[in-house]
């Protein structure tokens, strides 16, 4: 099987040109026809078919390499699916955005981050054994939130310049918020450094996590409702909800990742200020 694979590989420095140079034509048509107002479908189309190939011209290099723990052809096909789904998530939110201001149609792009996140998933989740589904879900779950919070906040940013109802942003935003901070106290009792050893204690940080995000999340949607939509009331509602989960947080969780917490953010400040003298 090695063999075969270099006597393959001994031709894609020729073909990942290809793909290469298709790849970047294509981007630059898609740019053109947008630019001239005509159908992009063309350099969407050529793109994906561009990038496929260079994904699996990847796989192919992958697999005939000793050093990236990939040994079957199994493994190699689900990293280039996992890849080209990547890709295709990335690339419908480019041409979703696109399609907000003219061609082509957002669907289209909605189309493509549907399709790559299920591919995504299901690369995702069919996985190796070396860690359980459970794991796979939670983490799962975990990267779902921080794509929703990025996410919401281009929605939000998007409703305040087109004078749309901010709402959706927040609430999206305010689910992405919870998985990930769920996912990361999950995570915190198989930790041995976080000082956390309970769900007990997990359940503390939670609060004291989401807490926080309530009270940033609030200021900074009461502060944009002053100057840019009329949802303001969410943003002081925000800010007193933000009180009780602060407190229990507070009490709750355990005392050694509280002060793990602090000395890392007084690490960091540390840090800046010294990058700051020094740069000055």
């Amino acid at each position: 099987m090695a063999t075969e694979t270099e006597s393959t590989l001994q031709r894609s420095p020729w073909l990942f040109l290809v793909g290469a140079l298709g790849f970047l034509g294509s981007a630059g048509l898609f740019v053109f026809d947008l630019a001239n107002n005509t159908d992009p479908v063309r350099g969407i189309a050529a793109n994906a078919v561009a990038t496929a190939l260079v994904v699996v011209l990847l796989g192919l290099d992958i697999l005939s390499n000793p050093e990236s723990h990939i040994e079957s052809r199994g493994e190699a096909l689900r990293a280039v699916l996992f890849f080209y789904g990547l890709y295709l998530v990335a690339a419908g939110v480019v041409v979703f955005a696109a399609g907000l201001f003219g061609q082509p149609d957002p669907r289209l792009g909605g189309t493509g981050v549907a399709a790559g996140g299920v591919v995504i998933v299901l690369t995702f989740l069919t996985g190796g054994a070396e860690s359980g589904l459970l794991s796979r879900l939670t983490t799962l779950a975990g990267l779902l939130g921080l794509v929703l919070v990025a996410a919401s906040v281009a929605v939000f940013a998007y409703d305040i310049l087109t004078g749309g109802d901010v709402l959706r942003g927040i609430v999206v935003n305010g689910v992405g918020a919870a998985l990930f901070i769920l996912w990361t106290a999950y995570d915190m009792p198989a930790d041995p450094d976080s000082g956390v050893e309970s769900a007990a204690d997990a359940f503390g940080v939670c609060l004291l996590f989401y807490g926080g995000y309530l009270l940033a999340a609030g200021t900074v949607v009461t502060a944009t409702g002053l100057v840019g939509h009329d949802r303001v009331t969410v943003g002081f509602l925000y800010l007193v909800l933000a009180v009780l989960p602060l407190l229990l947080g507070f009490f709750l969780a355990p005392p050694e990742a509280l002060r793990q917490n602090t000395e890392l953010a007084a690490t960091a400040e540390a840090e800046e200020s010294t990058e700051e003298e020094s740069s000055g």
